[in-house]
Formats: C-alpha cells, structure tokens, sequence
C-alpha cells in the first residue's frame, strides 16, 4: 500500500496524472488519507476539479499537518476553478 502511494505521488509528480490515477484506483488506496490526497492532486492536474474537491475536502478534514495545509490549498484551488 505505501509503496503505491509513494508510485502515485512520483507520477503526479513526473506530471504523469493518467497514469497516477490508474495507480490510485487500486481498491486498497481508496481509504488512505496521503492516497487520496495524491489522487486529488491527479485530478487537479488534470483540471478534474469536480473529482478533486471532494477528496481534498475529506484529506483536509482527516489530515495532520503538513499534508492538511496542503489539502487546504488543494480545497481552495479548486473551489476558485469551480468559480
């Protein structure tokens, strides 16, 4: 499990945000705060801002520092696109 979370992150990353979501998908990262705190960062790389926000919504509210204040931008991030 970590070892597909640290693969999604180096492929979000390597600006490689198809292929880190077809990582993420694995049924065993859908549950994990860094997993889907990664895949959110896949989908926004992706301006997929309605997959995205949800899932930074829930990292932010779970999170611990430092990955929360990272959420948090996430969040923001994404309701400014979704106006």
């Amino acid at each position: 499990m970590l070892a597909r979370t640290k693969l999604t992150e180096a492929l979000v990353r390597a600006s490689r945000a198809e292929e880190a979501l077809k990582v993420a998908a694995d049924p065993s990262l859908t549950n994990t705060i860094p997993a889907l705190f990664w895949r959110a960062q896949a989908f926004a790389c992706l301006y997929r801002w309605p997959e995205a926000l949800p899932l930074y919504t829930r990292v932010a509210a779970e999170a611990e520092p430092p990955l929360r204040s990272e959420a948090i931008f996430g969040e923001t991030e994404a309701l400014r696109a979704l106006g």
